[in-house]
């Protein structure tokens, strides 16, 4: 063999040896990642007030097992800072993208660790959350190489409610209300 054939080789031998070492480093921390998930939020109108500021802490969603058992929930990149909820109505906004793989979910889970609510008076208050996870049944499927996206909407208004403690104290309290309105799956 010339010294030219053995310096084509070794240059060919050292590109396969790279390719293999990137291509095997996304497998060393995960699962194989085969598709998309994009989830937006939206929100229609609420009375008397300026601003719904919601911290979204933590995302999830839960992917059955392939031959239909459980394989449990998958943690989502959830937003650096609040949402005016407020600014929803009549558009969507994206809240988390993630590369998932393949296969089949049943649930979103959002969890609400905070809010501040902003009337018409430009009063702010905090909002009290006694249980700020919610469980979204909502069923789709991650396809090799293809985009989901999944609209939830953040009904403010069924969220949010006033209560009194007596006199002049009013309490704002949220009870997250939050549903599907539309799946965009790779086949629909």
């Amino acid at each position: 063999m010339s010294l030219e054939r053995s310096k084509i080789w070794a240059l060919c031998l050292i590109g396969c040896l790279i390719l293999l070492l990137f291509n095997c480093g996304d497998n060393v921390t995960g699962p194989h990642v085969e598709g998309v998930l994009k989830i937006f939020l939206t929100d229609s109108p609420l009375h008397n007030v300026q601003n719904l500021y919601v911290t979204i802490s933590t995302i999830e969603v839960h992917r059955t097992a392939k031959g239909g058992g459980d394989a449990g929930f998958i943690s989502l990149p959830a937003p650096a800072s609040p949402i005016d909820l407020l600014t929803l109505q009549g558009r969507e906004e994206l809240i988390s993208s993630d590369s998932l793989e393949d296969g089949f979910y049943t649930y979103i889970s959002l969890e609400v660790s905070s809010g501040t609510v902003v009337l018409d008076t430009a009063e702010e208050c905090e909002l009290e959350i006694p249980s700020g996870k919610v469980l979204i049944p909502v069923p789709f499927t991650i396809e090799e190489g293809k985009l989901t996206s999944v609209v939830l909407d953040f009904d403010a208004e069924q969220s949010v409610q006033v209560g009194s403690t007596g006199g002049a104290n009013i309490r704002y309290i949220l009870r997250p209300v939050i549903t599907p309105v539309r799946v965009e799956e790779p086949n629909s």
